[in-house]
């Protein structure tokens, strides 16, 4: 995943409602590929993590 694909992906994924799936094809990558990114980068899993906390945060606002 490139920088400018990672960050499409993250945009998407703070979107309320948006799965990883969603997200990922948003994106134009596999959600496989996504696990797979998050599993070998921690900044990744910190960024979906923060990702999903904002779309949720924003879904009860």
């Amino acid at each position: 995943m490139t920088l400018k694909v990672t960050a499409k992906f993250l945009d998407q994924l703070r979107v309320p409602g948006t799965t990883v799936r969603q997200a990922a094809a948003a994106a134009s990558i596999t959600n496989t590929a996504v696990y797979q990114r998050r599993r070998r980068d921690q900044v990744v899993a910190e960024a979906m993590k923060e990702a999903q906390t904002a779309a949720r945060g924003a879904a009860r606002a």
